[in-house]
């Protein structure tokens, strides 16, 4: 009897230390992040998301005064009991986020301008914040295991979220250092984060080259859509893009049949329905060119599927052709108002206007135009972006030209 008493008890007491006890559940600090750390406390906490904001900002060249020793600065997160982060650089410093704020700091004085400061310390904040609001929520509560955990992801804070649904939020400012501009907030995006059917938070597969082992590893890692951060009012242009391609529709559609129309029952005075015939085909052009650009890049481009940045050469032939089209519409516009000019003020019998030189002006000389337009545009500094954006000052090779036939049209 005395032995089963002493080996119940032995078994008791051995449960005891193999099974957690409701305070050493609660002893692991509740602020999670995309860094696998505990913390145990808000400061240590605040330190090693802070340095996380600056590591990130230490991959973009634009904030920085001498880029090529900032992007080989070095963070050890959680290093010991005694010092939160390291910062190597390459010797290894602490890291604290109340450095920061002092004038003149170290890391202040790397940066370009008070704005970058103002977004690092902005992103440091927001951590603490995030942690603070976690704590008040009590984040190691029992809806862990049927919602996605509240976190901060090393850039925004995000609540908990139910399985199979997306959250929303407005792009933080830190994601706005690369660009360099803060944008209004009607021109801000929204970023999302996924929580999936199994109470996780989405998930992206990724690969890394092991310099030891010389082979890829395949990792995955938590996911937030920060895409359309990356172009402030997207949302707002897309909308009139998407408004301007009804209006091309329209007037595609319009012009076609007025073509349609002159050509088939306009049998009087040949060089006068010449010449509208040639205006309308014109118009036929710009709009069938502009649409083009308008579904197949610029569209794209604001539905962050955008090929731009690759420039490929159908995409320039594309943009060429938008602006050779609108150039022969105003230079048939002019052939329009010369031929007008000609019967109203010379009077001269219709079938002695020689055409010539209306081809020339209304077809020719858009080509001759454009072609020097496009050896400029080709030039390595120049050729981009798939000949989207200006070339400063010798955009007015394109410009100069459209501006004068407009004028003389009206005159």
């Amino acid at each position: 009897m005395i032995s089963v008493i002493v080996t119940i008890l032995l078994l008791s007491f051995t449960s005891s230390l193999l099974s957690p006890s409701p305070s050493t559940m609660m002893d692991r600090f509740p602020c999670k992040s995309n860094l696998f750390y505990d913390f145990r406390n808000i400061d240590r906490f605040m330190d090693n998301m802070c340095a996380q904001c600056l590591w990130y900002m230490a991959g973009s060249e634009g904030p920085w005064i001498n880029f090529d020793s900032v992007h080989k600065w070095k963070v050890i997160y959680n290093y010991s009991d005694q010092i939160n982060v390291l910062l190597c650089n390459p010797n290894c410093t602490e890291f604290k986020y109340e450095t920061l704020k002092q004038p003149n700091n170290s890391i202040q004085k790397e940066l370009k301008s008070e704005f970058y400061m103002g977004l690092l310390l902005d992103c440091c904040e927001q951590a603490r914040q995030c942690c603070v609001r976690m704590l008040e929520n009590g984040n190691h509560d029992s809806h862990e295991h049927d919602h996605c955990p509240a976190k901060w992801d090393g850039f925004m804070c995000w609540n908990s979220a139910k399985p199979g649904t997306i959250s929303y939020q407005t792009c933080p400012s830190m994601t706005y250092f690369a660009l360099g501009i803060k944008p209004t907030s009607c021109r801000n995006e929204l970023a999302n984060k996924e929580c999936w059917h199994n109470s996780t938070w989405a998930r992206i597969s990724k690969a890394h080259f092991d310099e030891v082992e010389k082979k890829w590893i395949n990792y995955s890692e938590e996911y937030t859509n920060y895409l359309p951060c990356s172009t402030p009012g997207a949302t707002i242009k897309l909308k009139f893009i998407r408004i301007s391609i009804v209006i091309y529709v329209i007037s595609l559609v319009l012009t076609s049949i007025g073509f349609i129309l002159l050509w088939a029952f306009c049998n009087d005075r040949h060089k006068l329905r010449e010449i509208h015939l040639n205006f309308f085909l014109s118009l036929i052009l710009t709009a069938s060119f502009s649409l083009s650009v308008l579904i197949f890049i610029k569209e794209q481009h604001y539905r962050l599927n955008s090929m731009i940045d690759k420039n490929p050469i159908w995409c320039r032939i594309l943009m060429l052709l938008m602006k050779t089209a609108r150039l022969t519409n105003y230079c048939w516009m002019l052939n329009e108002g010369i031929i007008l000019w000609q019967l109203v003020v010379r009077p001269m019998p219709v079938n002695k206007i020689r055409m010539t030189k209306f081809y020339l002006l209304g077809w020719f000389s858009p080509i001759i135009i454009i072609s020097f337009y496009t050896f400029i545009h080709s030039m390595e500094v120049f050729n981009k972006s798939c000949w989207t954006k200006s070339m400063g000052y010798w955009e007015l090779i394109y410009i100069v030209p459209t501006i004068t036939f407009i004028v003389v049209s009206i005159e």
